[in-house]
Parts: C-alpha cells; sequence; structure tokens
C-alpha cells in the first residue's frame, strides 16, 4: 500500500513537471525550439540572474532571403520562468523573479540558448547576467554587457562601433574577435583579449587581471595605463584626435601585454606587476610601483622605465635609454649593433647587471650594490 501512494505521488508531482521537456547532451532538459522571423529584429537585449546564456550565429538564411529565422530554446526550467517580448524591434529574454526562490543546488542553471541567422549584424546587443555567456560568431554594431560574478566569453565575433563592458567579479574571455572603441570597467574581474582592436578604448582595472594578445594588424598609436583620474580625463577629453588609443587605468594586480607594430607609443602607469612580450615601440614610458617589469623580445626606441621593483630587459635598445629602480634590480640584454648615447641605467639599492650594451657618455650605477657589465662596448 505504501508502494502504491509512492508512485500515485510520484505520477501527480514529477511527471507534469517534465511534460514536454527533452534532455540534451548535458542533461538538461530542453524545450521545443521556437522560431522568430528576424527580418524586423534590430535589438537583442538578455537580462538574467540565474540563467546561462548562449547566442551563437550559425543558422542558415534561405537563398530568397524570405525566410530568415531566429530559433531560441529554454532549458532545465518551465518557459514561463522566462519571458520572451519583442517590442519596437528588440527582442527581449527576461527571467520572472519566481526564479529567485528555485533551489540552486539540485539542479543545473536553466539555459537560454539563441540561434541566430549568419552574418546578420545585429544594431544592438544588450547582456546582462551573473552566470555563464558564450556569444559565438556574432556581428553587432553596439555592445552593453553587464557581468557580475559569471563567466563571459566571446569567440569569433565582430563588434564594429561600441563595446561597453562592466565588471563586477567573474571573468571575460575574448578569442578571434575584432572589437572597436571598447569601455570596459571592472572592480576584481580579469579580461583576457586576443583579436583585434581599434578605435578609442578605454579599460579601468580596480584589482582584476588584464592580458591582450593583439594580433599584429592591430595598429594602435597610444596606450595609457593611468591611475590619475585628472590626467586619464584629459586624455579622455582629447583622445578624438588620436585615430587609435588605449587607456588602462586602475591598479591591476597583472597587465600582460603580447602584441607587435612599429611606431608605437606606450604609457604605463601604476601597474603592479607589467608584463610585455614581442612589442615593437617608440617612445616607450613605464612608471612602476612595487611590482616587477618583464620585457622580453622586445624593441623600443628611447624607453623610459621607472619603477620601485624588479626589471628585466631582453631584446634591442634604440637611441637612448632611461631605465631605475628605487628597490629592485635590473637586468639588461640587448644588442651590441645598435649604440646608444647617453643611456641611463640607475638602482638605488640593487644589482645592476648589463650584456651587450654599446654606448657612448653611459651612467650606468648602484647606490649600496654591485655593478656588472659583460660583452659590451663602452665609450
Amino acid at each position: 500500500m505504501m508502494n502504491m501512494k509512492k508512485i500515485i505521488f510520484f505520477v501527480i508531482v514529477f511527471l507534469p513537471i517534465t511534460m514536454g521537456c527533452a534532455t540534451n547532451m548535458n542533461g538538461r532538459k530542453t524545450s521545443v525550439p521556437h522560431r522568430i522571423n528576424f527580418q524586423k529584429i534590430k535589438n537583442i537585449s538578455i537580462f538574467t540572474q540565474f540563467c546561462d546564456i548562449e547566442l551563437i550565429a550559425d543558422n542558415t538564411p534561405s537563398e530568397n532571403n524570405n525566410n530568415i529565422s531566429l530559433e531560441y530554446t529554454i532549458s532545465n526550467v518551465k518557459e514561463r520562468y522566462v519571458s520572451v517580448t519583442v517590442e519596437d524591434g528588440t527582442l527581449i529574454f527576461k527571467e520572472e523573479p519566481f526564479l529567485t526562490f528555485l533551489p540552486r543546488t539540485r539542479w543545473n542553471p536553466p539555459l537560454i540558448s539563441i540561434r541566430i541567422p549568419k552574418n546578420h549584424i545585429l544594431q544592438m546587443l544588450t547582456i546582462e547576467t551573473e552566470n555563464t555567456s558564450m556569444i559565438k560568431n556574432m556581428t553587432a554594431a553596439i555592445c552593453f554587457f553587464h557581468v557580475k560574478n559569471g563567466k563571459f566569453q566571446i569567440e569569433d565575433s565582430t563588434i564594429t562601433e561600441k563595446v561597453k563592458i562592466q565588471m563586477e567579479s567573474g571573468s571575460v574571455t575574448v578569442h578571434n574577435s575584432h572589437f572597436e572603441n571598447i569601455d570596459l570597467k571592472t572592480d576584481t574581474g580579469n579580461l583576457y583579449f586576443q583579436g583585434e582592436i581599434y578605435g578609442n578604448n578605454i579599460i579601468q582595472s580596480k584589482s582584476g587581471n588584464i592580458s591582450m594578445n593583439l594580433n599584429t594588424e592591430a595598429y594602435l598609436y597610444d596606450l595609457h595605463f593611468f591611475q590619475n583620474m585628472n590626467k586619464t580625463q584629459e586624455i579622455k577629453e582629447n583622445r578624438s584626435q588620436v585615430k587609435h588609443n588605449l587607456v588602462i587605468k586602475g591598479n591591476a594586480n597583472k597587465i600582460d601585454l603580447s602584441f607587435a607594430k612599429k611606431n608605437q607609443s606606450i604609457n604605463i602607469n601604476n601597474g603592479k606587476s607589467v608584463i610585455c612580450n614581442n612589442i615593437e615601440c617608440k617612445n616607450l614610458g613605464i612608471q612602476g610601483e612595487y611590482g616587477n617589469i618583464t620585457m622580453r623580445n622586445c624593441i623600443f626606441d628611447s624607453p623610459v622605465i621607472i619603477t620601485d621593483g624588479n626589471i628585466l630587459f631582453d631584446g634591442i635598445l634604440k637611441n637612448t635609454c632611461t631605465i631605475a629602480s628605487d628597490l629592485g634590480w635590473i637586468k639588461i640584454k640587448t644588442s651590441v649593433l645598435e649604440k646608444l648615447l647617453n643611456p641611463s641605467v640607475t638602482s638605488s639599492v640593487g644589482k645592476v647587471i648589463i650584456t651587450g650594451f654599446n654606448s657612448k657618455n653611459a651612467s650606468i650605477k648602484s647606490g649600496i650594490d654591485s655593478v656588472s657589465i659583460t660583452d659590451s662596448i663602452i665609450e
């Protein structure tokens, strides 16, 4: 009798919850796909707290373009908990407040999965989320992303006019994408960007890590790291006069740059840890704090590098240089094929180790430690 009651309870309570749902490869209960005529959709807005988001441009439009459709599914949650509306050409996905009260430990997060036509250009994409988001193969003019503490990943996508990203924590990862006019603010969140970046760009970080691996085609005239608000505001107001300009301000735990292009002007202020690889530029300026500065496989013309931490340079120096550390050591390995005029290398308390210097009227000294110069030509 007891077993019969259990069976009746299961049939009455649990079967209605799962009816009409399938289970996908990830174990999520998935609704039947819905299709919307996409010809009149210019914008997409997604507002979620608990749902994961997947937006992929992989639908193939019909040959005559008379049947361009968007396809979406709601997985692992009843469809009525996510409202889908169209207002003035904007397709809006929004969680219902009831999702707040659902248990989260016994089930996978719900998923909003959206497929849009290939090569379709959205005028505006807005996403606000706390969970994981994936965007792939998308082309949009303007994007606004608010990432509270989740993981946000963008692949093979193009943003042609402006992208604004506001992060509290979590991470934003961009692979093989083309962005223009980035405005990013993060508290403790991390940013990794691999691809092309153009236009006027501002990145602000309080304590998150910044890693940028830019394709050689990416052409930046100026790259600035500033913490001083007045100075940053001055540059921001005048940035329209510069064709390509990137401003990064704040005090990131780690700044990691890897890109190659001639005739760049790079200025870095107040980075705790700075790593530069494969960079060729003229008029490099680094003003560090207590972190170390590491530069490998770089070609610098007349750099000015001043910090409290250690300095390691392995590459080519041209014309002249000013390199100084208050509290750390300095190690420089360069080429005797380039002659430097009036270079200055000074450590207040640490060792100075130099290999491959070719210089005239050089000033090389350490306040209280040793100086080592090998395989060099000093006039």
